[in-house]
């Protein structure tokens, strides 16, 4: 009788420490569910301000370039004339 009662006090405490360790668990993935939305938060928002600096200096390129041929129109046309023959040999190889 002796042997029943220690095991089964023997049982319920495996039972509490089962227990003990699922909630452990869980509050463990919670504590990394929270880091990982935080650091995927900031990513996200360099990310973004990134490419609206990016945006940005394209704009400006674009504008620029669209100036240098409204300014030169017959160089701009011999560029890209040069530019598609240099192009097209490196394709045709």
């Amino acid at each position: 009788m002796a042997e029943k009662t220690e095991t089964g006090a023997e049982a319920e405490s495996l039972r509490d420490e089962v227990e003990r360790l699922r909630a452990d668990l869980g509050a463990i993935g919670k504590t990394l569910h929270d880091i990982g939305s935080a650091r995927g938060g900031t990513a996200y928002s360099r990310l973004r301000d990134t490419a609206g600096h990016a945006g940005e200096r394209i704009g400006r390129t674009a504008h620029v370039v669209g100036h240098e041929i409204e300014e030169r129109p017959f160089i701009a046309v011999l560029a890209a004339f040069v530019l598609g023959v240099l192009l097209g040999a490196l394709l045709r190889r």
